[in-house]
């Protein structure tokens, strides 16, 4: 490219101008690249767009959320990830976009943190919501 371009502007051949336009043709490529590295997450923050990269790091296991999913909430974490298998199957069958799919399912049930003993999947034996009065249950009810 800079021979075509120190031909165009009819400069000499020299080889310190064909040097000097190789480097700046390198060192212009360079920018471009660290620029657009940087200003991708920019970008896709402003813009609200969740590329592959963004999706692959949201799979990461060792995620907060996902440690607290697996250690609080077993039976939920299990649930979420056999989902997750079968929303990715069914996008390819239809042409959806899978990744996207799997981790919708990874997240879809996070709120259950919140009290995971009150969801049978993650139950060992006990269930809270046999210690609930009843007769408080019933007032609220005859009320509507």
């Amino acid at each position: 490219m800079a021979p075509a371009l120190l031909a165009y502007s009819e400069q000499s051949f020299t080889f310190n101008t064909l040097v000097l336009g190789m480097g700046c043709g390198f060192a212009g490529g360079l920018l471009t690249a660290i620029f657009t590295a940087g200003g991708l997450p920019v970008n896709e923050s402003f813009f609200g767009i969740l590329d592959r990269c963004k999706l692959l790091e949201l799979s990461n296991a060792d995620l907060p959320v996902l440690g607290q999913l697996a250690l609080l909430a077993p039976g939920t974490n299990q649930h979420s990830h056999a989902l997750g298998q079968l929303a990715e199957d069914a996008c390819r069958a239809v042409g959806a976009n899978p990744l996207l799919a799997r981790i919708g399912a990874l997240y879809h049930d996070i709120g259950k943190l919140a009290a995971p003993d009150y969801f049978v999947e993650n139950q060992q034996g006990d269930n809270p919501h046999d210690r609930l009065r009843l007769t408080k249950a019933r007032k609220s009810f005859s009320v509507m």
